[in-house]
């Protein structure tokens, strides 16, 4: 199981022509907890840059380099001088623990540079975005946050086109609890899957999690008002599940006039007051 996770922090180094593709990268990253120093742009008036720079590189727990077309084109960049404080700060690290991580954003070569014993940066496993961008965002939080690692990989595979797949991710997502939040949206979405197995799954898991938004109550409340016996009898389960915030769509619920619908509210409403 996936425990509580713990902050880790990251320096990501990409040159300007990247900034889309590496705000990517950062949403994600911050989306698991991971601290992103991105940009020298955040730096406050009259502090010294390259002195900050260093020491976030030093006390970074990774450092993610963003190679790229773009990066090998230019002549000149601040990349170049973050990766020769990062080489010097490689040099003292254990060869036994990842801290230097390569990115490929798209089709190019890491450059050859020197980092002692022999070895180049090419000597380091690189991850590539973009051949499998889903693959390759599961490879990076393995490493500076591997108990978020699974997580995201079973956020990814409920939008597989297996239902089983879609059943399964859904079913391992609510064990989770608390920790399969993030999942939450698009647990909701699958409210509306065609297989109404999946769609119970998601309604299981959305309890399990736990987490009553107005906008999951909200969504519940609609699978409701659709009528479906089945569906209704999940969603009211799972309202049941998130407590007295949902309260008044139960109320409102067991006013529909679908089959079952309304007996389901009234049995989800018994449960919350017990």
């Amino acid at each position: 199981s996936i425990e509580e996770k713990q902050m880790s922090g990251a320096f990501i180094s990409y040159v300007g022509e990247n900034r889309a593709i590496v705000a990517r990268l950062d949403d994600v990253l911050r989306a698991f907890d991971v601290q992103v120093w991105l940009d020298r742009d955040s730096l406050r008036p009259g502090v010294r840059w390259k002195t900050a720079i260093r020491r976030a590189i030093s006390d970074g727990d990774f450092f993610i380099a963003c190679f790229s077309a773009e990066y090998q084109e230019r002549s000149k960049s601040y990349m170049n001088e973050e990766l020769v404080t990062a080489i010097d700060e490689l040099r003292q690290r254990s060869a036994e623990r990842a801290w230097f991580i390569p990115v490929l954003l798209n089709e190019c070569d890491i450059p050859d540079r020197d980092i002692g014993a022999g070895e180049t940066l090419r000597s380091l496993q690189w991850v590539s975005l973009y051949t499998d961008w889903e693959e390759g965002m599961t490879r990076i939080l393995s490493v500076v946050q591997p108990k978020s690692a699974k997580l995201y990989e079973l956020r990814q595979t409920l939008n597989s086109s297996s239902a089983r797949k879609r059943i399964h991710a859904a079913d391992q997502l609510g064990m989770l609890g608390s920790l399969g939040n993030s999942a939450v949206p698009a647990l909701t979405g699958l409210l509306d899957d065609p297989n109404e197995t999946v769609r119970a799954a998601a309604a299981h898991a959305l309890g399990n999690i736990g987490s009553p938004s107005d906008r999951t109550i909200a969504e519940l409340l609609r699978v409701m008002r659709r009528g479906d016996y089945y569906d209704s009898g999940h969603a009211a389960t799972t309202l049941a599940r998130l407590g007295h915030e949902a309260i008044p769509a139960l109320l409102e619920a067991a006013t529909y006039p679908g089959y079952g619908v309304a007996s389901a509210a009234h049995e989800a409403l018994a449960q919350i007051h017990d």
